[in-house]
């Protein structure tokens, strides 16, 4: 029945967004593509997957989880796939997990460094988006007054997250499931707590995954600019570095299918919201395009799937 739903919502999204933008601008937008850039778009999500696996490995290899960057790749992959196929958003990140280490000890380690992963992907879109932000506010680049002021402040708090990775203050939080008596809660939660400990204690490899998460979110912003060059919008640099990490943020929403209606809805808000010369029907073409070369890509993962080439546990 969720799945239903989020389909519904999507198809609902999308809807409206087709009935509310010129669908001619849309279909004009969508057949003036420009090939060189679309290919560089697909090399530059080549790139990305490869420096995800770098990031992901690694935070392996802190917790003594070693494995082939070329599993970590296809896991990755296959992951991406059921991201896009299963009922869930967050489907393909538990099933990656269990792709790559799926003896029952090491499923369960492997989750909570996937979580992981996610936070510090989370929190690093808020380092990428709040500079460029602040440049574009006192460059005066026609920013919406009344939306400058929450994206400011949202920008502000995701980076304020990075507080919320220090051990003692992430086990504060789980002092409510305590109280409550949630078992399978509160020991994820503990797990949670051991994982950030050892990430807080790592030195060097911990600066390293910060590194390639930042690297991760650049890349993004570099997916969307060659998309966004292709369809031949008039947008600079600056502005697809707060309006991507701002996307991928309302995309981690589980209330559609793989963001499909919300990446589209946010590009026109935020496009409006920017002041640029975009109209409503090319930001719903720049999403649909997206959506498009992700599914197109994520085909890979479900050719890995179906081969059944899993990593097997304590293989390196």
């Amino acid at each position: 029945m969720w799945f239903y739903l989020r389909g519904l919502i999507s198809l609902t999204l999308v809807a409206y967004l087709l009935w509310r933008s010129d669908m001619a601008a849309i279909a004009g937008t969508l057949r003036g593509v420009h090939l060189g850039w679309l290919m560089a778009a697909l090399g530059v999500q080549a790139v990305g997957k490869v420096v995800w696996a770098l990031r992901w490995s690694a935070l392996l290899d802190i917790y003594g989880m070693r494995r082939q960057l070329g599993h970590v790749l296809k896991a990755i992959l296959v992951g991406q796939f059921f991201n896009n196929f299963l009922p869930t958003g967050f489907g393909g990140d538990f099933y990656r997990s269990y792709w790559l280490l799926a003896g029952r000890g090491s499923y369960r380690r492997s989750v909570s460094i996937t979580l992981l992963e996610r936070l510090v992907g989370a929190i690093a879109l808020g380092y990428v988006a709040l500079p460029a932000f602040v440049y574009l506010v006192f460059q005066r680049a026609g920013l919406d007054q009344n939306a400058s002021l929450p994206i400011g402040v949202a920008l502000v708090l995701l980076c304020g997250g990075v507080f919320l990775f220090h051990p003692r203050v992430f086990a504060l939080l789980g002092l409510p499931l305590w109280k409550a008596n949630l078992l399978p809660a509160r020991r994820f939660h503990r797990r949670l707590v051991r994982g950030l400990q050892t990430l807080h204690t790592a030195g060097r490899q911990k600066w390293r995954v910060i590194v390639l998460s930042l690297g991760v979110q650049f890349v993004g912003v570099a997916f969307y600019y060659t998309l966004g060059q292709s369809l031949g919008l008039r947008l600079e640099f600056w502005h697809y570095l707060v309006i991507v990490p701002l996307v991928v943020l309302t995309m981690l929403l589980p209330i559609s299918l793989n963001g499909l209606g919300v990446r589209e809805g946010t590009l026109v808000l935020l496009t409006a919201a920017l002041g640029v010369d975009v109209l409503p029907g090319e930001a719903v073409a720049l999403g649909l395009l997206a959506t498009a070369v992700l599914l197109l890509v994520s085909l890979i993962g479900g050719g890995f799937y179906v081969a059944g080439t899993r990593n097997q546990p304590g293989q390196t």
